[in-house]
């Protein structure tokens, strides 16, 4: 079983991306923040995030508004 990694494993790029490994390809979507924050879930669990940490994202990004998870995504992976 692979091991889970956390972001202090890896720095955070310098535009402030903690995973800048991982790219979600958003366009196209519908503008429904449960739909976007769900494939940016899976992106991190296929990568080998911890849980702890997705889970952290998750409730981060569903705090607020649709624009409010667009921020955090950004903030969290790189985004097509």
């Amino acid at each position: 079983m692979a091991r889970r990694r956390t972001v202090h494993e890896h720095l955070v790029d310098p535009n402030g991306i903690r995973y800048p490994d991982i790219t979600v390809r958003l366009s196209g979507m519908k503008a429904d923040r449960v739909a976007i924050v769900g494939r940016v879930r899976r992106a991190l669990d296929v990568a080998g995030v911890h849980d702890e940490e997705t889970e952290r994202f998750v409730r981060e990004a569903l705090r607020g508004d649709y624009a409010d998870a667009l921020t955090t995504i950004t903030r969290w992976v790189n985004v097509q």
